[in-house]
């Protein structure tokens, strides 16, 4: 095994890809590391434990964080009872039974508290974050609303170091503008991708269920929010997209709960929100990595290069969008620069907390904010889309070496 000064169990937190090793896709493009391998596996060969979380593919940044602890300690996701009655939709959802990490929060015969490190990607970044914050402080929105019988653990707060690191990849740190550009050039984008996110978890349940795992609603009632769509005569063959009739009137409600809905929450306006809820917390490392594949001309003119490779369309498109009417999220002329998908400067730290440049391990410290060098990939080729095996795994392997030998706390 590598040189370490700490082994804590990794959980790789993707984005809007948001599926794990159990689906049937997964054998043959992970949701990290896609064409180059599996992350997963990766940092399993370095010995390490080492697992990836599953999200529904419409949940929040809020549900996510839910589904997210209810895998890590097992149980059924509680979604609390506070935000499912505002938003309306169930309070509960799918069951793990078993934990990722069962003895989370235990000391270690060395007398140590057995961690977790976080390697988020996407929209998994907020995730993570808020998980910490939850962690620490706790809802008191929940502990108000709730019989402390009832409370899930997520919501008590006072769990101020169970988690070593939170490393985000082209993260979502601050609001991004991709939704916003594709919804002024796709007349209808937001109902059809949450239309597609439907057809993508009806398949995603299917594959689960085969595996013998367990949803509390029933396969025409999907996800939290309750969707279902009605059969029109299609067979079991065809795809549910093309072939089922989709409740227009529930996507509409969807769509207007903004802070709990996985497109507006990307926004501008609403991360501004989240941001001002989350913390870095004084026991958990924080680092974060950006990617570039833009160059801009006389201080004006952004244009991809060819490093944005199949998303040289949106990188285009999201440098030139700017909006500064009040009926959108304000978009200026500073977030053009981009990665094809996240603008650069939403992955770098949040601007409402602390923050350096990275420098080596041994000169990190827990509670700030570290930003690697800008790379010049694109938000795919983090996840390793088209990137060579070997390259990718040597990118996994320094990132987990670094975060395996910060200091212990």
């Amino acid at each position: 095994m590598f040189k370490h000064k700490n082994a804590y169990p990794v959980i790789l937190v993707p984005g809007f890809t948001a599926y794990n090793t159990s689906t049937k896709i997964a054998k043959y493009l992970p949701a990290i590391g896609t064409t180059a391998g599996n992350a997963e596996n990766i940092i399993k060969d370095m010995g390490l434990e080492c697992y990836t979380a599953e999200f529904g593919f419409l949940s929040s940044v809020w549900d996510r964080t839910c589904e997210l602890y209810a895998q890590i300690v097992g149980g059924t996701v509680d979604y609390g009872e506070a935000h499912s009655r505002k938003f309306g939709h169930a309070r509960y959802g799918k069951t793990y039974e078993k934990p990722l990490i069962p003895d989370w929060g235990t000391l270690t015969p060395e007398g140590q508290i057995k961690k977790i490190t976080l390697i988020a990607f996407g929209f998994g970044a907020p995730v993570a974050r808020l998980l910490v914050t939850l962690l620490n402080n706790g809802s008191d929105e929940e502990k108000s609303y709730t019989n402390d019988a009832q409370l899930s653990g997520l919501f008590r707060g006072g769990y101020k170091n169970l988690v070593h690191c939170v490393t985000t990849v082209a993260g979502v740190n601050e609001g991004i503008s991709a939704f916003q550009v594709l919804e002024s050039k796709i007349s209808k984008f937001q109902e059809y991708y949450v239309k597609l996110g439907i057809a993508l978890e009806y398949l995603k349940i299917r594959s689960v269920l085969k595996n013998k795992s367990v949803y509390d609603l029933d396969a025409f009632s999907l996800t939290q929010h309750g969707f279902t769509f009605d059969l029109v005569g299609a067979n079991e063959k065809n795809i549910p997209f093309l072939t089922y009739k989709f409740n227009d009137e529930q996507i509409k409600k969807y769509l207007d709960r903004r802070w709990d809905n996985v497109i507006a929450a990307c926004g501008v306006n609403e991360m501004t929100k989240l941001n001002n809820r989350l913390i870095s917390a004084e026991n958990t490392y924080y680092l974060s990595i950006a990617g570039s594949v833009t160059k801009t001309f006389f201080n004006r003119v952004t244009i991809p290069t060819l490093k944005a490779g199949i998303l040289f369309p949106i990188s285009l498109l999201i440098g030139f969008y700017e909006n500064y009417y009040e009926d959108k999220d304000i978009v200026s002329a500073k977030m053009h620069e981009n990665d094809g998908f996240m603008n650069t400067e939403a992955s770098l730290p949040p601007v409402n907390e602390a923050a350096t440049l990275y420098k080596s391990p041994s000169r990190c410290n827990p509670g700030v904010w570290y930003q690697f060098p800008v790379e010049k990939k694109n938000a795919l080729s983090f996840l390793g889309f088209l990137q060579r095996p070997d390259k990718y795994r040597n990118q996994i392997y320094d990132l987990v070496k670094i975060i395996s030998n910060l200091e212990t706390i």
